[in-house]
Protein backbone atom coordinates (compact mmCIF):
# COMPACT_ATOMS: atom_id res chain seq x y z
CA UNK A 1 0.00 0.00 0.00
CA UNK A 2 1.59 3.31 -1.16
CA UNK A 3 1.81 6.13 1.69
CA UNK A 4 0.04 9.07 1.11
CA UNK A 5 2.11 12.22 0.96
CA UNK A 6 1.25 15.70 2.16
CA UNK A 7 2.04 19.09 1.47
CA UNK A 8 1.56 22.27 2.22
CA UNK A 9 1.67 24.68 -1.18
CA UNK A 10 1.19 28.02 -3.06
CA UNK A 11 -1.69 27.98 -4.84
CA UNK A 12 -0.16 27.58 -9.25
CA UNK A 13 -2.40 26.87 -12.37
CA UNK A 14 -1.02 22.67 -11.74
CA UNK A 15 -3.44 22.66 -8.88
CA UNK A 16 -6.26 24.19 -10.80
CA UNK A 17 -8.08 21.24 -11.50
CA UNK A 18 -8.21 19.62 -7.86
CA UNK A 19 -8.83 23.08 -6.39
CA UNK A 20 -11.84 23.75 -8.69
CA UNK A 21 -13.22 20.43 -7.26
CA UNK A 22 -12.11 22.00 -3.94
CA UNK A 23 -13.76 24.92 -3.97
CA UNK A 24 -17.52 23.73 -5.78
CA UNK A 25 -17.43 21.70 -2.57
CA UNK A 26 -17.85 24.78 -0.52
CA UNK A 27 -19.12 27.37 -2.81
CA UNK A 28 -21.30 26.36 -5.40
CA UNK A 29 -20.89 28.54 -8.38
CA UNK A 30 -24.94 29.00 -8.64
CA UNK A 31 -26.00 29.31 -5.03
CA UNK A 32 -27.37 33.11 -5.21
CA UNK A 33 -26.84 33.27 -1.71
CA UNK A 34 -22.92 33.77 -2.18
CA UNK A 35 -21.57 36.93 -2.12
CA UNK A 36 -18.85 36.74 -5.10
CA UNK A 37 -17.68 40.47 -4.65
CA UNK A 38 -14.30 39.56 -2.10
CA UNK A 39 -13.92 36.33 -2.35
CA UNK A 40 -11.04 35.06 -4.08
CA UNK A 41 -11.81 31.44 -3.73
CA UNK A 42 -14.49 32.07 -6.47
CA UNK A 43 -12.23 30.63 -9.33
CA UNK A 44 -13.22 28.36 -12.21
CA UNK A 45 -10.30 26.41 -13.95
CA UNK A 46 -10.59 28.79 -17.16
CA UNK A 47 -9.10 31.73 -14.23
CA UNK A 48 -6.52 29.35 -13.39
CA UNK A 49 -3.73 31.55 -14.97
CA UNK A 50 -5.28 35.00 -13.25
CA UNK A 51 -5.06 34.06 -10.03
CA UNK A 52 -1.70 33.20 -10.19
CA UNK A 53 -1.07 36.56 -10.21
CA UNK A 54 -3.17 37.69 -7.20
CA UNK A 55 -2.58 37.59 -3.44
CA UNK A 56 -1.03 34.43 -2.01
CA UNK A 57 -3.48 31.29 -1.66
CA UNK A 58 -2.34 28.56 0.80
CA UNK A 59 -3.39 24.78 -0.36
CA UNK A 60 -2.65 21.35 1.91
CA UNK A 61 -2.82 18.61 -0.40
CA UNK A 62 -2.89 15.06 0.01
CA UNK A 63 -1.36 13.59 -2.88
CA UNK A 64 -2.87 15.82 -5.30
CA UNK A 65 -5.86 16.33 -3.70
CA UNK A 66 -6.57 19.62 -1.43
CA UNK A 67 -7.95 18.95 1.56
CA UNK A 68 -7.23 22.38 3.30
CA UNK A 69 -7.25 25.99 1.81
CA UNK A 70 -6.76 29.74 3.32
CA UNK A 71 -6.24 32.58 1.13
CA UNK A 72 -5.45 36.10 1.70
CA UNK A 73 -6.71 39.38 0.93
CA UNK A 74 -4.25 42.60 0.70
CA UNK A 75 -4.69 45.89 2.47
CA UNK A 76 -2.87 48.64 3.63
CA UNK A 77 -2.95 49.38 7.44
CA UNK A 78 -2.34 52.88 8.68
CA UNK A 79 -1.09 53.84 11.49
CA UNK A 80 -0.10 57.27 12.66
CA UNK A 81 3.51 56.41 11.61
CA UNK A 82 3.48 54.85 8.50
CA UNK A 83 1.22 53.06 6.41
CA UNK A 84 2.09 49.49 5.71
CA UNK A 85 0.81 46.35 3.22
CA UNK A 86 -0.85 44.05 5.03
CA UNK A 87 -3.11 40.77 4.61
CA UNK A 88 -6.29 39.73 5.86
CA UNK A 89 -6.16 35.70 6.26
CA UNK A 90 -9.42 34.81 4.89
CA UNK A 91 -11.54 31.12 4.21
CA UNK A 92 -9.72 29.18 6.23
CA UNK A 93 -11.72 25.92 5.61
CA UNK A 94 -10.41 22.42 6.34
CA UNK A 95 -12.12 19.26 4.97
CA UNK A 96 -14.47 17.98 7.84
CA UNK A 97 -13.11 14.50 8.18
CA UNK A 98 -9.68 16.42 8.43
CA UNK A 99 -9.74 18.72 10.81
CA UNK A 100 -8.87 16.89 13.69
CA UNK A 101 -5.67 16.46 12.49
CA UNK A 102 -2.19 19.51 11.35
CA UNK A 103 -3.74 20.52 8.62
CA UNK A 104 -4.51 23.80 10.09
CA UNK A 105 -1.59 24.22 11.82
CA UNK A 106 0.36 23.45 8.93
CA UNK A 107 -1.59 26.08 7.00
CA UNK A 108 -1.44 28.69 9.63
CA UNK A 109 2.59 27.83 9.11
CA UNK A 110 3.06 28.69 5.80
CA UNK A 111 0.92 31.88 6.39
CA UNK A 112 3.32 32.94 8.95
CA UNK A 113 6.57 32.15 7.24
CA UNK A 114 4.89 33.86 3.76
CA UNK A 115 2.89 36.69 4.63
CA UNK A 116 5.50 39.66 6.71
CA UNK A 117 1.79 40.99 8.23
CA UNK A 118 -0.96 38.59 8.58
CA UNK A 119 -4.88 39.63 10.63
CA UNK A 120 -7.78 37.48 10.78
CA UNK A 121 -11.38 38.71 11.75
CA UNK A 122 -12.73 35.24 12.87
CA UNK A 123 -15.34 33.68 14.69
CA UNK A 124 -14.50 29.75 15.60
CA UNK A 125 -12.50 28.74 18.43
CA UNK A 126 -10.61 26.39 17.27
CA UNK A 127 -8.90 28.92 14.62
CA UNK A 128 -8.08 30.84 17.74
CA UNK A 129 -6.18 28.06 19.18
CA UNK A 130 -4.54 27.14 16.20
CA UNK A 131 -3.49 30.99 15.84
CA UNK A 132 -2.60 31.81 19.40
CA UNK A 133 -0.32 28.12 19.84
CA UNK A 134 1.53 29.65 16.46
CA UNK A 135 2.43 33.19 17.95
CA UNK A 136 -0.34 35.36 17.12
CA UNK A 137 -1.16 38.25 19.06
CA UNK A 138 -5.08 38.19 20.03
CA UNK A 139 -5.88 41.88 20.73
CA UNK A 140 -9.83 40.70 21.56
CA UNK A 141 -13.19 39.89 20.37
CA UNK A 142 -15.18 43.23 19.00
CA UNK A 143 -18.84 43.76 20.64
CA UNK A 144 -21.93 43.62 18.83
CA UNK A 145 -25.02 46.21 19.25
CA UNK A 146 -28.08 45.96 18.35
CA UNK A 147 -30.79 48.65 17.79
CA UNK A 148 -34.52 47.07 17.77
CA UNK A 149 -37.12 48.94 15.51
CA UNK A 150 -39.68 46.94 15.62
CA UNK A 151 -39.81 45.01 18.80
CA UNK A 152 -43.23 43.26 18.42
CA UNK A 153 -41.62 41.96 14.96
CA UNK A 154 -38.60 40.60 16.54
CA UNK A 155 -40.07 38.95 19.80
CA UNK A 156 -42.62 37.13 17.37
CA UNK A 157 -39.31 35.72 14.46
CA UNK A 158 -36.46 34.91 17.00
CA UNK A 159 -35.99 31.14 17.89
CA UNK A 160 -34.90 32.10 21.12
CA UNK A 161 -34.82 28.71 22.24
CA UNK A 162 -32.24 28.37 18.83
CA UNK A 163 -29.69 31.00 20.32
CA UNK A 164 -26.45 29.00 21.78
CA UNK A 165 -25.92 32.35 24.02
CA UNK A 166 -29.13 31.50 26.24
CA UNK A 167 -28.55 27.74 26.04
CA UNK A 168 -25.11 28.21 27.46
CA UNK A 169 -25.38 31.49 29.19
CA UNK A 170 -28.62 32.36 30.47
CA UNK A 171 -29.30 30.11 33.02
CA UNK A 172 -33.06 30.30 34.69
CA UNK A 173 -33.28 33.98 33.19
CA UNK A 174 -32.66 32.38 29.65
CA UNK A 175 -34.60 29.24 30.08
CA UNK A 176 -37.45 31.95 30.96
CA UNK A 177 -37.17 33.80 27.82
CA UNK A 178 -37.26 31.29 26.19
CA UNK A 179 -40.41 30.26 27.55
CA UNK A 180 -42.06 33.61 27.60
CA UNK A 181 -40.92 34.27 23.78
CA UNK A 182 -43.24 31.23 22.70
CA UNK A 183 -46.62 32.74 24.15
CA UNK A 184 -48.34 35.27 21.54
CA UNK A 185 -49.77 37.95 24.71
CA UNK A 186 -46.17 37.49 25.94
CA UNK A 187 -44.42 38.52 22.56
CA UNK A 188 -47.11 41.64 22.45
CA UNK A 189 -46.24 43.04 26.01
CA UNK A 190 -42.11 42.14 25.55
CA UNK A 191 -42.33 43.73 21.73
CA UNK A 192 -43.91 47.24 23.27
CA UNK A 193 -41.75 47.11 26.30
CA UNK A 194 -38.80 46.73 24.21
CA UNK A 195 -40.35 50.06 21.95
CA UNK A 196 -40.95 51.64 24.81
CA UNK A 197 -37.40 50.95 26.17
CA UNK A 198 -35.81 52.60 22.82
CA UNK A 199 -38.03 55.03 22.57
CA UNK A 200 -37.70 56.38 26.62
CA UNK A 201 -33.81 56.20 26.07
CA UNK A 202 -33.61 58.08 22.50
CA UNK A 203 -35.72 60.48 24.17
CA UNK A 204 -33.29 60.92 27.66
CA UNK A 205 -30.28 61.51 25.00
CA UNK A 206 -32.15 64.09 22.63
CA UNK A 207 -29.15 66.92 23.81
CA UNK A 208 -26.11 64.08 23.71
CA UNK A 209 -27.44 63.60 19.98
CA UNK A 210 -27.76 67.12 18.40
CA UNK A 211 -25.18 67.76 16.73
CA UNK A 212 -24.90 72.08 15.89
CA UNK A 213 -23.80 71.79 12.73
CA UNK A 214 -25.53 71.97 8.78
CA UNK A 215 -25.10 68.39 7.80
CA UNK A 216 -27.47 66.49 5.38
CA UNK A 217 -27.60 62.84 4.65
CA UNK A 218 -28.22 61.04 1.33
CA UNK A 219 -27.86 57.70 -0.90
CA UNK A 220 -25.14 57.63 -3.17
CA UNK A 221 -24.14 55.41 -5.65
CA UNK A 222 -20.50 55.76 -6.29
CA UNK A 223 -17.56 56.53 -4.62
CA UNK A 224 -16.17 60.23 -6.15
CA UNK A 225 -12.89 61.73 -5.76
CA UNK A 226 -14.22 63.40 -2.32
CA UNK A 227 -13.66 60.06 -0.53
CA UNK A 228 -10.13 60.33 -1.25
CA UNK A 229 -10.04 63.35 0.09
CA UNK A 230 -12.00 62.62 2.81
CA UNK A 231 -9.41 59.64 3.59
CA UNK A 232 -6.73 62.77 3.22
CA UNK A 233 -7.87 64.76 6.17
CA UNK A 234 -9.28 61.68 8.82
CA UNK A 235 -6.97 58.84 8.06
CA UNK A 236 -3.89 59.92 10.02
CA UNK A 237 -6.55 60.75 13.27
CA UNK A 238 -6.82 57.01 14.00
CA UNK A 239 -4.15 54.70 15.92
CA UNK A 240 -4.78 51.69 13.66
CA UNK A 241 -7.15 51.20 10.67
CA UNK A 242 -7.27 49.91 6.91
CA UNK A 243 -6.72 52.09 4.41
CA UNK A 244 -10.04 53.67 3.11
CA UNK A 245 -9.37 55.66 0.31
CA UNK A 246 -11.36 55.64 -3.19
CA UNK A 247 -9.74 52.80 -4.61
CA UNK A 248 -10.07 50.65 -1.52
CA UNK A 249 -13.83 51.35 -1.35
CA UNK A 250 -14.05 50.15 -5.10
CA UNK A 251 -12.10 47.45 -5.19
CA UNK A 252 -14.24 46.28 -1.78
CA UNK A 253 -17.95 47.29 -3.02
CA UNK A 254 -17.93 48.89 -6.20
CA UNK A 255 -18.78 46.25 -8.45
CA UNK A 256 -21.71 45.16 -5.88
CA UNK A 257 -22.41 48.55 -4.55
CA UNK A 258 -26.28 47.80 -5.89
CA UNK A 259 -26.20 44.94 -3.00
CA UNK A 260 -25.39 47.63 -0.24
CA UNK A 261 -26.78 51.08 0.57
CA UNK A 262 -23.95 53.92 0.49
CA UNK A 263 -25.53 57.00 2.84
CA UNK A 264 -23.10 60.00 2.91
CA UNK A 265 -23.28 63.05 5.55
CA UNK A 266 -21.79 66.02 3.64
CA UNK A 267 -21.56 69.57 5.24
CA UNK A 268 -22.25 71.94 1.89
CA UNK A 269 -20.29 69.92 -0.94
CA UNK A 270 -17.69 68.35 1.66
CA UNK A 271 -17.56 64.84 2.77
CA UNK A 272 -18.02 64.15 6.68
CA UNK A 273 -18.38 60.58 6.70
CA UNK A 274 -20.42 57.54 5.18
CA UNK A 275 -21.68 54.52 6.22
CA UNK A 276 -22.59 51.15 4.02
CA UNK A 277 -25.56 49.35 5.00
CA UNK A 278 -26.54 45.86 4.08
CA UNK A 279 -30.15 44.74 4.41
CA UNK A 280 -31.17 40.99 4.72
CA UNK A 281 -34.50 39.28 4.80
CA UNK A 282 -34.29 36.12 6.58
CA UNK A 283 -36.89 33.32 5.07
CA UNK A 284 -37.80 30.67 8.15
CA UNK A 285 -34.34 30.52 9.32
CA UNK A 286 -33.80 28.24 12.74
CA UNK A 287 -33.06 31.42 14.75
CA UNK A 288 -34.05 34.71 13.04
CA UNK A 289 -37.06 33.08 11.49
CA UNK A 290 -39.04 36.14 9.06
CA UNK A 291 -36.65 38.82 10.58
CA UNK A 292 -35.29 41.32 8.37
CA UNK A 293 -32.97 42.94 9.66
CA UNK A 294 -29.52 45.51 8.82
CA UNK A 295 -25.81 45.88 9.61
CA UNK A 296 -23.66 48.67 9.37
CA UNK A 297 -21.41 46.82 7.92
CA UNK A 298 -18.76 49.59 7.10
CA UNK A 299 -18.16 53.60 8.06
CA UNK A 300 -15.69 56.47 8.31
CA UNK A 301 -15.80 59.58 10.22
CA UNK A 302 -13.38 62.10 11.86
CA UNK A 303 -12.75 61.05 15.40
CA UNK A 304 -12.25 64.23 16.67
CA UNK A 305 -15.71 65.36 15.41
CA UNK A 306 -18.10 62.27 15.58
CA UNK A 307 -21.07 64.58 14.72
CA UNK A 308 -21.14 63.10 11.27
CA UNK A 309 -21.70 59.66 13.09
CA UNK A 310 -25.16 61.07 14.80
CA UNK A 311 -26.81 62.35 11.29
CA UNK A 312 -25.29 59.09 9.70
CA UNK A 313 -27.54 57.21 12.42
CA UNK A 314 -30.34 59.14 12.24
CA UNK A 315 -30.61 59.15 8.44
CA UNK A 316 -30.56 55.59 8.87
CA UNK A 317 -33.43 54.72 11.46
CA UNK A 318 -35.38 56.66 9.04
CA UNK A 319 -34.77 55.10 5.88
CA UNK A 320 -34.71 51.40 7.33
CA UNK A 321 -37.91 52.11 9.44
CA UNK A 322 -39.14 53.13 5.87
CA UNK A 323 -38.20 49.42 4.50
CA UNK A 324 -39.53 47.74 7.11
CA UNK A 325 -36.62 46.70 8.87
CA UNK A 326 -37.11 44.92 12.10
CA UNK A 327 -33.20 45.38 13.53
CA UNK A 328 -29.82 47.11 13.44
CA UNK A 329 -26.68 45.46 13.95
CA UNK A 330 -23.24 46.96 14.67
CA UNK A 331 -19.81 45.08 15.52
CA UNK A 332 -17.82 47.77 16.16
CA UNK A 333 -14.35 48.27 17.98
CA UNK A 334 -13.75 52.09 17.92
CA UNK A 335 -14.33 53.85 21.53
CA UNK A 336 -16.69 56.83 19.20
CA UNK A 337 -18.55 54.30 17.62
CA UNK A 338 -19.15 52.24 20.78
CA UNK A 339 -20.22 55.38 22.52
CA UNK A 340 -22.59 57.14 20.09
CA UNK A 341 -24.61 53.45 19.55
CA UNK A 342 -25.15 53.45 23.14
CA UNK A 343 -26.34 57.24 23.14
CA UNK A 344 -28.66 56.02 20.31
CA UNK A 345 -30.18 53.12 22.18
CA UNK A 346 -28.26 50.59 20.97
CA UNK A 347 -27.89 47.17 23.39
CA UNK A 348 -24.06 45.98 23.82
CA UNK A 349 -24.20 42.27 23.17
CA UNK A 350 -21.79 39.74 23.43
CA UNK A 351 -19.28 39.34 20.33
CA UNK A 352 -18.09 36.18 18.73
CA UNK A 353 -15.98 38.01 16.02
CA UNK A 354 -11.91 37.48 17.33
CA UNK A 355 -9.16 39.57 16.14
CA UNK A 356 -6.02 38.73 15.93
CA UNK A 357 -2.91 39.24 13.88
CA UNK A 358 0.87 38.12 13.21
CA UNK A 359 3.44 40.49 12.75
CA UNK A 360 6.99 39.42 11.66
CA UNK A 361 8.02 43.30 11.07
CA UNK A 362 7.00 45.14 14.42
CA UNK A 363 4.62 47.35 12.17
CA UNK A 364 1.59 47.14 14.97
CA UNK A 365 2.07 48.97 18.23
CA UNK A 366 0.78 45.83 20.66
CA UNK A 367 -0.29 48.45 22.93
CA UNK A 368 -2.94 49.76 21.06
CA UNK A 369 -6.37 48.91 22.64
CA UNK A 370 -9.05 47.14 20.45
CA UNK A 371 -10.98 50.21 21.29
CA UNK A 372 -8.65 52.26 19.57
CA UNK A 373 -8.65 50.01 16.24
CA UNK A 374 -11.26 50.72 14.04
CA UNK A 375 -12.67 47.75 12.74
CA UNK A 376 -16.27 45.94 11.97
CA UNK A 377 -18.12 43.58 9.56
CA UNK A 378 -16.51 44.87 6.51
CA UNK A 379 -12.93 44.44 7.08
CA UNK A 380 -11.76 41.66 5.27
CA UNK A 381 -14.60 38.92 4.80
CA UNK A 382 -16.25 38.79 8.34
CA UNK A 383 -19.30 40.50 6.70
CA UNK A 384 -20.40 36.67 5.84
CA UNK A 385 -19.54 35.68 9.64
CA UNK A 386 -23.35 36.85 11.08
Amino acid sequence: MVKAQYTVSLYSSQHAAAFQEFADHFWPREDPSIDNSYSPSQVTVNESDRIENKPPTFLFLKDEAVIGHITSLPVRLSTPSAITQAHWVVRFIVLPEHRNGLVGPYLIKKVNQTLDLAMSLHVEEPVLKILKGLGWYHVGVIPQYVHVLNGYRLVRNIRAQQMSFFNQHGGFWGRGLQFLASKRLAQITMGLLAQLAVRSWLLATTSARRSGRALYVAEEHEFDSSYDSFWDRVGMKFEALVVRDRAYLQARYGRTLKHYKLLACREKDELRGFFILKIRQFQDDPRMGWLRIATIIDCLFDPSHPQSLQALLSASFKRLTGEGVDVIFCTASHRAVQELLVKNAFIKMPGNLNFAYHDRTGSINKHVSLRAWHLMRGDSDAAANF
